[in-house]
């Protein structure tokens, strides 16, 4: 976007402190004559404080920064709203010769609504996505009398009206009119209208009929655009590649044309870019709640390391397991002292290590100290993520074993005792399963000749004689 120059040479008016209270246009362009609606000779000779009194009301500093440049030399440039010129303008000042200065106006207008429509798109997602606000920022930039912001479905197919601007009366009258409200009306599959709107981003229509067809009554159309005197009529398409995600339909007033065709169409295409970020987001904020349902489901606590950004997370769980408060900070340092120093510290810091190093992958059972100090089991697992052969993070699962860790110590102790007794006994004792197999085998057996390992697994009944 090329935008025109507007030029004017100045000279400073100081007041008897020699400070600058004011200066005189000398000389202005062809464009600044234009813009400002004035002739050269209403402007040339008079104080900028008479010609632009709002200007200089709001921006007392301007003029002070004019004539410093202007005294002591130099270069600046500003951004402001310039009221005379209804528009945001880029400002460059600089001294030409002693107490004379030049501006010249760029106007970057556009440049800023690019950047607001950015920026107001950014804050869109999710069920946050403001329709409304958005058809009305179509229905200013395009200097439509009416706007109708059409979202399709994922198929592609079927669309639905999320938002109608305008003259809120008319749109009511509209209404009347039509026998149905415009807004979040739901529409069946069209494939005359798509084919009219699918190859370009801009698809003009000389007559709003020409563009519903038979879909409403051309009769009820016609009744419309004469009503509210509705002439030409645009298709403004919001496409992410080839998916068709929705379009705005610019109703414009008899006798105007479209504005900003070029803004209107960057404007859909952030728009696109803002639809498909927050479908993603849907999907990714879904899939990340069934996660962390099914993940307190089964007490299965996460974690993370992004050893490029040196950042860590442990999920909801995993600070339960390791009792910290929601305010705890993970750290690698921090996270390896719930591990009890020597072999345990040892153990879980090769894991770490192999992984980040190799790329190995664990799956481990360990003991824990938790932040209140109690002790747990924990199983804890690894796995690395390389990208171009570096290591970027390191992530896993903990889940709380304590109660199963427990039981199978016990279980280990029970059967520890029962060795201890059977083993110093003269009575042959042995233990079958319910399939009638050994499990154990008394030391006393070999006093008959038998192994104990020939004996386990063995069928009892292979060695009872009747």
């Amino acid at each position: 976007m090329v935008s025109s120059i507007i030029y004017s040479a100045n000279e400073i008016i100081l007041n008897e402190k020699g400070e600058t209270e004011d200066f005189l246009i000398l000389d202005v362009n062809p464009e600044f004559e234009r813009v400002s609606g004035k002739k050269a000779s209403e402007i040339i000779g008079k104080k900028a404080s008479e010609l632009c009194p709002e200007f200089f009301s709001a921006n007392p500093q301007f003029i002070q920064i004019c004539g410093e440049l202007a005294i002591q030399g130099g270069e600046k440039r500003l951004e402001r709203y310039f009221e005379p010129f209804r528009g945001w303008y880029s400002i460059q000042i600089f001294q030409t010769l002693s107490q004379h200065f030049v501006t010249i106006f760029t106007d970057i207008s556009q440049e800023r609504l690019i950047a607001e429509n950015a920026e107001l798109l950014l804050n869109q997602a999710g069920d946050d996505f403001d329709f409304q606000l958005l058809c009305d920022r179509a229905l200013e930039l395009a200097g439509a009398k009416y706007v109708s912001f059409n979202v399709f479905e994922e198929n592609g197919k079927e669309f639905r009206t999320v938002a109608v601007s305008g003259i809120n009366k008319h749109i009511q009258k509209a209404i009347n009119i039509l026998g149905f409200d415009l807004n979040n009306k739901q529409w069946a599959e069209d494939p005359q209208r798509m084919e009219k709107i699918q190859q370009n981003a801009l698809t003009r229509f000389e007559k709003l009929a020409d563009l519903t067809g038979d879909r409403i009554k051309p009769s009820i159309i016609e009744l419309l655009c004469d009503t509210f005197q509705v002439g030409e009529t645009f298709v403004l398409t919001i496409k992410k590649g080839e998916r068709h995600l929705g379009d705005f339909t610019l109703m414009m007033e008899k006798g105007r044309t479209l504005q900003n065709e070029s803004l209107l169409k960057i404007f859909v295409r952030q728009i696109g870019l803002a639809m498909d970020r927050s479908a993603a987001l849907q999907k990714f904020y879904k899939s990340t709640r069934i996660l962390n349902e099914t993940s307190k489901i089964a007490r299965l606590g996460a974690w993370e390391v992004d050893l490029q950004k040196n950042e860590h997370f442990w999920s909801e769980i995993t600070m339960e397991i390791f009792e910290v408060d929601e305010n705890f900070k993970p750290d690698m340092s921090m996270a390896l002292r719930f591990y009890p120093e020597g072999e345990v510290r040892e153990h879980i810091t090769a894991f770490l290590e192999a992984a980040i190093e190799n790329g190995e992958s664990y799956d481990a059972e360990l003991p824990i100290i938790t932040a209140k100090g109690n002790k747990k089991w924990i199983r804890t697992t690894g796995q690395a993520e390389f990208i171009k052969g570096k290591c970027r993070r390191i992530f896993g699962t903990i889940k709380d074993i304590s109660a199963r860790k427990k039981n199978e110590l016990e279980l280990i102790e029970k059967k520890e005792l029962l060795a201890n007794i059977t083993e110093n006994m003269t009575d042959m004792v042995s233990l079958a399963d319910l399939k009638g197999n050994y499990t154990y085998i008394a030391n006393v057996h070999t006093d008959l000749g038998y192994e104990k390992n020939d004996l386990l697994g063995k069928n009892v009944l292979d060695y009872v004689h009747t």
